[in-house]
């Protein structure tokens, strides 16, 4: 059963990250400046992603461990566990880290209203699924990014148990290890990435992110079960590393070393938070700056004004007009490829 506060929680929260995110990036398009609006509006829409998921599912972002970042571009790793979990990988990183996040995800995604249309405008890599598809995007997208973080989840698609028996019958069928808690990791698209920052020597530290979610160990989560069901607390276990010299000209030796890491996050998932070990974990407590309380008070104060000068009509003509502008991006993107 749906749970009706929690519904109006989101629903309210939605509107504002769409309204936030909607109007910097359509205004940057105006001024010429459509790639810095698009990150300004990801950056400062982190907070509000920050209390959508904490508030408005209610559930509390706990951690472990250290994150260790560095003055070169970190990359994020992490097992996919639910629709919204780069809101979990985004409030993570904001709690320790200033610089720019950089996700890679599936061009259709640029559709999402808001955070979407500034993803699709900013330096976000934008991919299809076969990494065979997108290895001169990938290689472009990503020597654009000077500085900053960028985010992989090397399953591919969400954890869920019929996935997990099929990502285990090609483990067995492959002689390759077998994984209880996650899925088989693509590795192809991670090598490609290390390969390109160790070259230039831009390669950071791989700050790896296992997730769970206490009411849904192991289980799948949908749209459905983050609206109408308890979630509990989601924990977060940090771990660090750095690519030895010598493995990443290799795809069999840096797949092989990628693969004892994807290891140790299963077996961390096999005995990962019981009510008993609470106090190893530290709840996560992002704080708003006053820039992001004046960014916001001044949204608010000109979407205000946009909708009483066009008598409600701004929202909608400005929704129409983003699509069309990320339609346009969109083909272009496609033409790349």
């Amino acid at each position: 059963m749906f749970n009706l506060i929690n519904i109006i929680y989101v629903i309210v929260l939605s509107l504002a990250i769409i309204v936030y995110t909607n109007t910097i990036t359509l205004w940057s398009y105006l001024i010429g400046q459509n790639r810095k609006g698009g990150e300004f509006a990801k950056t400062y829409a982190m907070w509000l992603l920050d209390i959508f998921y904490q508030k408005g599912l209610k559930s509390t972002i706990y951690f472990s461990g250290k994150y260790e970042n560095t003055d070169k571009i970190d990359v994020i790793i992490s097992n996919h566990i639910h629709p919204v979990d780069f809101i979990i990988q985004s409030s993570i990183h904001r709690n320790f880290d200033k610089k720019p996040i950089f996700f890679i995800l599936q061009k259709k995604l640029v559709f999402f209203p808001g955070i979407g249309f500034s993803m699709c405008s900013a330096l976000d890599i934008k991919l299809n699924r076969k990494i065979e598809d997108d290895l001169d995007n990938l290689v472009t997208s990503i020597r654009k990014i000077k500085n900053g973080i960028i985010v992989i989840m090397p399953e591919g698609t969400r954890f869920t148990p019929e996935k997990r028996v099929i990502a285990q019958k090609y483990s067995r069928d492959n002689n390759l290890p077998i994984f209880k808690n996650t899925l088989f990791p693509k590795m192809k698209g991670m090598w490609l990435i290390c390969n390109i920052l160790t070259n230039e020597n831009r390669m950071g530290n791989i700050i790896d992110l296992t997730l769970m979610v206490e009411n849904y160990k192991h289980q799948k989560i949908y749209t459905k079960q983050l609206l109408s069901k308890k979630l509990g607390n989601t924990l977060c276990v940090i771990n660090n590393y750095t690519t030895p010299a010598g493995i990443i000209q290799d795809y069999d030796i840096f797949k092989k070393w990628f693969l004892d890491i994807w290891k140790i996050k299963d077996n961390i998932l096999v005995n990962m938070y019981t009510e008993n070990d609470t106090n190893i974990y530290t709840k996560l407590n992002n704080k708003v700056s006053t820039t992001e309380y004046s960014i916001a008070v001044f949204l608010i104060i000109l979407f205000t004004y946009l909708m009483i000068k066009t008598k409600g009509r701004y929202l909608g003509y400005s929704l129409i007009i983003s699509y069309i502008i990320t339609f346009i991006r969109y083909k272009l993107l496609k033409k790349k490829l």
